[in-house]
C-alpha cells in the first residue's frame, strides 16, 4: 500500500524501495491495463490476525465508543508507536498524518532509507501508486471514510529471501475524520520459487525496461511475456531500466474486484 506497492510494503512497512512510478500505467500480465471502476468489498477484520492497536480501536468501534477521544491520548499514541504492525493514521485528504516507529524498521531492513517517517508525513499516499492499484486504494480509502465501514486487504511483500504477506486493516474514525492503516505480518516462510540467475539479457526488452511484478516481485521474460521468474538478485538489486506491474497470478489472486470491473 508505503507508497501502496511501495506504500503497501512499506506501507506494511508497501516496497520499502521507493519506487516512483508517477502517472505510469501498470501492465498487468502482458496488457497496458486501466480500469473505469472499481468495486470494493467491505467486512469486519479477523481478530486473528490483528494487532493490538487495531483490536482495542476495533473494539470501540465495535462497541460505540469514541475512537477520537483514544487517539489524543498519549497512552493510546504510545500504543501505536510500540505496535509491532506497521501503523500509519491518513486524514480525510488521504495525506499521511502519523506513521509508527514500525514504518521506520521495515523500511531500514529493507533497503528504503528514503521512506523514513519523517520524509513522509504530509505526502498523499497515493502518490506514488500507478493504476489500477490507485483506483482500487483509492476507492477503499475513500469508502471507509464515507461510510464509517472497516475495510481488509491480504497482499504479499516479500524480500530475496522469505516469502511474506500481511494483512492490510483500515479502521475509520468519525471524528476528527481520519483511517488508521495497520499492516500486519501473518505469514513468513523461506521461498519455495525456482531460482533464476540474473540475465538481463533473457528480460530486458528491445527497449531497454525489465518489468517486475511489484507483488510476487518476479520478472517478466522478454520472448516469452507470459512467464514470469523469480530472480530474487533482481529483488535485492533492481537492475537499470525497472518497470513495476502485476503478474496476472498476482493480478486475479489479490485484486478479484478489480479484475470484476473490467468485465463491465
Amino acid at each position: 500500500m508505503w507508497m501502496t506497492r511501495s506504500t503497501e510494503c512499506a506501507l506494511s512497512g508497501a516496497g520499502a524501495q521507493g519506487v516512483e512510478l508517477g502517472d505510469e500505467r501498470l501492465e498487468v500480465g502482458g496488457t497496458d491495463f486501466k480500469p473505469s471502476t472499481v468495486d470494493i468489498h467491505t467486512s469486519t477484520p479477523d481478530a486473528g490476525t490483528a494487532s493490538l492497536a487495531a483490536n482495542h480501536l476495533n473494539r470501540r468501534r465495535i462497541f460505540g465508543e469514541s475512537a477520537s477521544d483514544s487517539m489524543c491520548d498519549e497512552g493510546w499514541m504510545n500504543e501505536f508507536e510500540d505496535d509491532g504492525s506497521v501503523i500509519y493514521l491518513l486524514d480525510n485528504n488521504l495525506r499521511i498524518a502519523y506513521c509508527n516507529k514500525a514504518w521506520d524498521e521495515f523500511a531500514e531492513r529493507n533497503g528504503g532509507v528514503k521512506l523514513q517517517r519523517t520524509e513522509q508525513v504530509g505526502r498523499r499516499v497515493l502518490d506514488s501508486t500507478a493504476e489500477p492499484l490507485k483506483a482500487f486504494y483509492r476507492s477503499a480509502f475513500e469508502r471507509a471514510l464515507a461510510e464509517h465501514q472497516a475495510w481488509e486487504h491480504l497482499y504479499e511483500c516479500s524480500s530475496p529471501g522469505l516469502y511474506r504477506e500481511f494483512h492490510m486493516q483500515v479502521l475509520p474514525v468519525q471524528a476528527p475524520p481520519c483511517l488508521v492503516v495497520v499492516n500486519s505480518l501473518v505469514v513468513q516462510k523461506p521461498h519455495e520459487r525456482v531460482i533464476r540467475p540474473p540475465l538481463t539479457v533473457l528480460y530486458r526488452t528491445s527497449g531497454g525496461v525489465i518489468t517486475m511484478c511489484m507483488h510476487c516481485r518476479r520478472t517478466r521474460r522478454s520472448e516469452e511475456p507470459e512467464v514470469w521468474d523469480w530472480v530474487p538478485d533482481f529483488v535485492a538489486s533492481p537492475p537499470d531500466g525497472v518497470s513495476h506491474g502485476l503478474c496476472p497470478t498476482c493480478f486475479f489472486y489479490y485484486y478479484p474486484p478489480v479484475k470484476d470491473s473490467t468485465r463491465k
